[in-house]
């Protein structure tokens, strides 16, 4: 749904939609390749797709002509 939301809304650019998808569709790979005995072993799984997503969020900065930002700023204030 959040891509679906993302990709017709037209605020994000194609390729940062493209390279989200991307990444969840690996996860999804991963999950049913060796599904997880539990959930700290899915949450491995997880964090680990999560620290694609930082370059997504600079991509998607330079898109709007923020050059220079640093990836991990720009998600500094995360929770997950």
């Amino acid at each position: 749904m959040l891509l679906s939301v993302r990709a017709e809304g037209g605020h994000f650019p194609d390729h940062v939609v493209d390279k989200e998808r991307e990444v969840l569709l690996r996860l999804c790979e991963r999950i049913e390749a060796d599904r997880p005995a539990d959930l700290a072993a899915l949450y491995v799984l997880t964090h680990a797709a999560t620290e694609e997503i930082p370059e997504d969020f600079r991509l998607l900065a330079t898109a709007y002509g923020f050059v220079g930002v640093g990836p991990e700023e720009l998600i500094a204030t995360r929770a997950w």
